[in-house]
């Protein structure tokens, strides 16, 4: 017994000849939605490569919408808006979260397997607020990791966050400390690795500008 075929001619779908133009007029809608035209795809992928490269004049984006047909002044206003938005809230949810597990009697002594304290962490990684509130809470300024032997300060002025050196500073912590690894000042990273505002800093804070390393002098 043979298989029923499939009806692929205008004849075995057995429709009234004046359905037909309205069948196939919905037919070529549904595909178009479904299945943009090269036309359309390459008008898309032009708009996003174009604003992918974020020009910061409105004339810039003023003369692509011209190639585009898209006002991507507009778009690419938004766009960033949203992920400003996005990250400020983020980066302020972190921030109250890290308060209140400060604020929550939070062991600040603690130490990782390279003898970092939550302090050296923030300082290394220039979390200025986070820094501000541990202190707040009476984070020992002088404890040094295991590893190189620096402090807070050392790791802030190694890494040039201006900030967070600015607030120890302010806090009292000891500008001569030296590591154990190289006998560096926090003065001396600072110039070492050309981070000109610690620099400043810390002169203005009274460092000493002659102490030597103690292992290259």
């Amino acid at each position: 017994m043979e298989k029923p075929s499939s009806p692929d001619s205008e004849d075995e779908l057995c429709v009234p000849p004046d359905l037909l133009p309205q069948i196939k007029a919905r037919i070529a809608r549904e595909k178009e939605e479904k299945m943009p035209s090269l036309e359309t795809k390459y008008h898309n992928w032009t708009a996003d490569k174009l604003m992918s490269t974020a020009p910061n004049d409105r004339a810039d984006h003023q003369s692509l919408d011209k190639v585009t047909g898209v006002s991507l002044h507009n778009q690419w206003t938004r766009k960033k808006r949203k992920r400003m938005n996005s990250q400020a809230a983020t980066t302020n949810e972190c921030r109250n979260k890290q308060k209140r597990t400060i604020q929550a009697n939070a062991n600040l002594k603690t130490r990782d397997m390279f003898g970092y304290t939550p302090l050296h962490w923030a300082a290394h990684q220039g979390r200025a607020e986070v820094v501000k509130a541990l202190i707040q809470a009476n984070a020992n300024l002088e404890t040094k990791d295991s590893k190189y032997g620096r402090t807070p300060l050392s790791w802030a002025a190694f890494e040039g966050h201006a900030e967070v050196v600015k607030a120890l500073i302010q806090a009292n912590a000891n500008l001569e400390t030296k590591d154990s690894k190289y006998g560096r000042t926090p003065l001396s990273w600072a110039a070492e690795n050309g981070h000109t505002e610690v620099v400043k800093a810390l002169i203005q804070a009274n460092a000493n500008l002659e102490t030597k390393d103690e292992r290259n002098g």
